[in-house]
């Protein structure tokens, strides 16, 4: 009986120490993940509104429609627009850069 009940405590010990070991695991996980985005840039365009304005700005017209669409692998947005002119074009703007461009 002694022997059946230190092997319980025995496997209780064990048991705590690999749950212990799998919380460090993911408290160093969680500490690493700021690192992990310090590279990447801040977004110069975050909202579809400013996408907008951007746009306009440059063509003039009015928006018919703003939606999110990946930019050269990265976040940004794809905006159509109602010309001044009559003419409905498409245009994009990178959201990392601000950078816009269509026809």
């Amino acid at each position: 009986m002694k022997a059946l009940y230190g092997l319980l405590v025995f496997g209780l010990l064990i048991s705590s120490l690999q749950v212990s070991a799998k919380l460090n695991d993911i408290a160093m996980t969680l500490s690493e993940q700021p690192a992990m985005f310090a590279n990447q840039s801040p977004l110069k365009v975050t909202s579809a509104q400013q996408a907008a304005q951007k746009v306009t700005s440059r063509y003039g017209g009015k928006v018919l429609k703003v939606r999110k669409k990946k930019v050269n692998g990265g976040p940004g947005y794809k905006v159509k627009l109602l010309k001044d002119n009559g003419e409905i074009i498409s245009v994009t703007v990178n959201a990392t850069s601000g950078r816009v461009k269509g026809n």
